[in-house]
């Protein structure tokens, strides 16, 4: 909070906003600065930053747990927030160039949500025939991790795009959620930027449109929680004050990853790729 405007402050690159949310609930937020609605049947929570940044989080709860119907829904909710920040971006559809960038490593389960929604993507930068219909131009990369090629995720991303004269940049990320109660259950959209891998603890380039040659747009769905908030949240239930840990940390995340990451890729990818294939008529 900003004592003095009283407006939402931004949590750390690649933070889940909602969470910050969270933990001032109990004050009171300036009406303009944050603020829930309904899409769809489904909650959406918006903060706007001093800076005229926002964040959008979807509160999408055990979607994967849910029929075709929820899933369809939740994908046309974030379709409607992604048409939005496309339009604060300036960007135009059918003529601008898109890179979509599905942060990760494929090979970690937990990890593989971005590569994973490049894989349903279609990917029609490199095709004249679906450009002369209207197509946007939408690109693909998984630039995988620094351990994997030796090179930093942000300097992959700046070069591909400087390289393909991209107008807009999309990412997405599995982030790590700070409380239980956000694990796997929200979908966040934010022109803030991210931090590949800060989530567990990594030091990586900032990728957002203060070090990229365009507007960036973030999509963050948290599926890993530290061990240690994982067992203080489970102690707090139970009223009991969890001791300040000071041992070895891990990432640990729900049994049902594997089809939480599939049911996720499937909502994210549907709704990338309904924004980027409707032909000039529509």
């Amino acid at each position: 909070m900003n004592g003095n405007s009283g407006k939402f402050q931004s949590p750390s690159v690649g933070d889940l906003a909602i969470e910050r949310i969270d933990a001032e609930a109990g004050k009171s937020l300036h009406a303009a600065s944050h603020s829930e609605y309904m899409s769809r049947g489904c909650t959406v929570s918006r903060a706007q930053l001093d800076d005229g940044a926002s964040y959008h989080t979807i509160l999408s709860d055990k979607i994967w747990l849910r029929g075709a119907g929820d899933r369809k829904r939740c994908q046309e909710v974030l379709y409607d927030i992604l048409m939005k920040y496309l339009s604060r971006a300036g960007f135009c559809l059918h003529s601008g160039r898109v890179l979509f960038c599905g942060l990760g490593n494929a090979k970690i389960t937990s990890d593989a949500l971005g590569p994973m929604i490049c894989d349903r993507l279609f990917v029609s930068g490199g095709d004249s025939v679906y450009r002369s219909v209207g197509f946007t131009e939408l690109y693909a990369i998984k630039p995988g991790v620094p351990a994997q090629s030796g090179i930093g995720t942000g300097e992959q991303i700046r070069i591909t795009a400087e390289h393909l004269g991209a107008d807009l940049i999309i990412t997405a990320d599995a982030v790590a959620a700070r409380t239980t109660k956000r694990l796997a259950s929200v979908i966040q959209v934010s022109d803030c930027g991210v931090k590949a891998g800060s989530g567990a603890g990594m030091h990586s380039d900032e990728i957002s449109s203060r070090t990229m040659p365009c507007r960036v747009i973030s999509i963050g769905i948290p599926t890993v929680i530290r061990a240690s908030v994982l067992v203080s949240d489970s102690l707090r239930e139970h009223g009991i004050t969890p001791p300040v840990y000071e041992g070895e940390e891990f990432l640990v995340s729900n049994s049902e990853i594997d089809v939480i990451c599939e049911c996720y890729a499937d909502i994210v990818s549907g709704a990338v790729n309904k924004l980027f294939t409707a032909p000039l008529s529509e």
